[in-house]
């Protein structure tokens, strides 16, 4: 790798005093700027300070913050817009049956009805969001209600809610596909036959076996003249 030559403007020039009362000048990497917030100034908290080159190669969970105008608004400010596009924001008290918008979180901007109080400072929140137990300072009252028992049904909630005009997107269950067996083809083994050669053996005459002990016949004798 070729070393970077001093004399670019990519480094930063420091003049610093040796020892021996003589200036050196010397050469240090730039830092990248900080991101901060478009309408405040601050800076931004979650976003990392890496140079572009860096930056791009970071996987997306690492570039920006989860929640709605990350990356662009700090918390303040997202929460100020969140507030400002809805103008039926009311202070009532959190009741079972209230709905209430989200200001903080991943879950931003989305409506919530309150199914539970817990204590004075969490209530269990369900609708547009998930089920859970959510901070009294992340919701903003609206000046509306639905009637509904402690501890209701998410389906029932979510009617209620399409009863007054809010959207509910329905997450569609993923099917399990079942991989289809594939049949494995064996190749065909060619089966090689050996043709022996048969030697055809000569069949020898057949002999007849002379009996052992011959017949004796008796000698007939000659008659005396």
């Amino acid at each position: 790798m070729a070393i970077q030559p001093q004399a670019t403007r990519s480094l930063r020039r420091m003049q610093v005093k040796t020892p021996g009362s003589r200036t050196a000048v010397h050469y240090l990497k730039r830092k990248p700027s900080i991101t901060r917030c478009g309408a405040c100034n601050v800076e931004l908290k979650g976003i990392p300070r890496a140079l572009p080159s860096e930056f791009r190669n970071l996987p997306y969970s690492q570039k920006t913050v989860s929640r709605p105008f990350g990356g662009n608004l700090c918390s303040k400010c997202s929460r100020e817009k969140i507030i400002e596009d809805y103008k039926e924001i009311k202070d009532v008290p959190l009741e079972i049956g209230q709905v209430c918008i989200k200001t903080a979180g991943r879950e931003a901007g989305l409506i919530c009805v309150v199914v539970d109080k817990i204590d004075e400072n969490f209530v269990l929140v369900d609708g547009q969001v998930r089920r859970r137990k959510c901070n009294v300072l992340h919701l903003k009252t609206l000046d509306k209600k639905i009637e509904i028992k402690k501890n209701d049904s998410s389906d029932l909630i979510k009617k209620e809610l399409k009863k007054l005009g809010f959207e509910i997107s329905e997450k569609k269950k993923k099917e399990l596909k079942v991989p289809e067996k594939k049949e494995i083809k064996e190749p065909k083994k060619e089966i090689k036959v050996e043709k022996k050669e048969v030697k055809k053996e000569l069949k020898k005459p057949a002999v007849k076996k002379k009996t052992e002990k011959a017949a004796e016949k008796p000698k007939a004798k000659k008659a005396k003249k």
